[in-house]
Formats: C-alpha cells, structure tokens, sequence
C-alpha cells in the first residue's frame, strides 16, 4: 500500500535503521514494507492473520501488546498502526512500547480521529463507528496525555485528510470518491499527515526522553 510507504520512509528519515516492533501487525503488510529500512519483529494478538504474514518477516509471534516478550530499553522504534483503538485500556500497550525503546528510540500511532470533519459529516456512518470492535476514540489531547503519563515527549503530530468517501449523497457518487481518495493519495506522496486536526486518522510522533 502507498500508506505503507510513506510511513516506512517516513520513519526511516526519523529514525534511521535499528529495531522496529509493529505492534499489530496484522498481514503483515507494513512490516514487509518496513523491512526495507529496519530489522522488523512483528506481532499481533489474531492467531489466523499472524499466519497470512510473509517468511521475510523471520521475527514474529502470536501475542498482546501489553506483555511484549522483549528485554527493556532494546529496540529503536515502535509503530501501533490502526491499534490502539482496539484496546479496551491502552495504557498498558503505550507503557510497554515505552519499555522496550531506548531512550532516544520513536513510538509513532495512528488511530481514528473523533475531532474529524469525516464524523461531523457522517456521524453515526463515520468508519470510527462502524467497527464495533473500536472500544478507545480518543483526541489527539487525550492521546497526548496518555503519551506524557507513560513518559513520552510527543515531537509532532497532526492527521491526514478526508479519505472515506462519499461524504455526500449515495454510496455510488463515483466522482466525490475519485476526488477525495485522489487527493488523499497525491497527499501522502508528500507525508503522512498534516498539521492540523480534521482529518480521518490522528498520526502522532513520540520519543522517549
């Protein structure tokens, strides 16, 4: 996926080369993207996808992301994409993922946004909603917070744009598609997200300190 992309290279300009840790990995398909700038471990709690990951990811295992089998202070970045959201009390992930970095080392997150103009414009259609396995939407303040408690310094953070359409009118508006996911896409070619606090999916950029 280009998303994948953008984040890895992304990460690597942050943070070049070392251990990254993809807490909720899923398929697998950004830690195989991200093996082109990092030693990738993977892992996530769904035993059926850990089984979907391809052999070049050789680091993996079936577990949760708030007991991670690794030494303390051992690994340079940590991405939860698309997790937290899941995790009915996710303070116990943020401290782990603390944990195993070096000090120095990057936790970077992506979750839903609840402050986008998406929910205003869908509401209870909003993708944040329609996952009834989504227990934590949360505000990037909120996020913040949690971050600072676990010891975090947020360097930046900030969300992308508007990328689930249609927003207006049927399911069928090919043309409103085209547009927003278009420029969704052209978007990320340049970063992942942007500074400011409307968009779908909240990004932020922590360090441990």
């Amino acid at each position: 996926m280009v998303a994948d992309r953008v984040i890895a290279r992304f990460l690597a300009d942050k943070c070049p080369g070392g251990v990254l840790v993809d807490i909720g990995c899923g398929g697998g398909s950004f830690a195989v993207t991200a093996r082109t700038y990092f030693t990738v471990a993977a892992f996530d709690v769904n035993e059926q996808a850990m089984r979907t990951i391809p052999r070049s990811v050789t680091k993996k295992w079936i577990g949760t992301g708030e007991a991670i089998p690794l030494r303390s202070n051992s690994v340079n970045l940590v991405t939860c994409l698309d997790v937290l959201e899941h995790i009915p009390a996710p303070q116990g992930c943020i401290a782990e993922a603390y944990r195993i970095l070096k000090v120095g080392g990057f936790l970077f997150l992506r979750t839903p946004n609840p402050e986008s103009i998406g929910l205003l414009l869908k509401r209870k259609g909003w993708f944040g909603f329609r996952d009834p396995t989504h227990t934590t939407i949360e505000s990037i303040r909120d996020w913040t917070r949690r971050l600072d408690q676990c010891g975090f310094r947020v360097i930046e953070g900030g969300s992308n744009l508007l990328s689930d359409p249609p927003y207006v009118g049927s399911s069928r508006n090919l043309p409103e598609k085209v547009l927003f996911q278009g420029t969704n896409l052209v978007s990320m070619l340049v970063k992942p997200y942007f500074p400011w606090r409307k968009g779908e999916n909240i990004h932020i950029l922590a360090k441990k300190v």
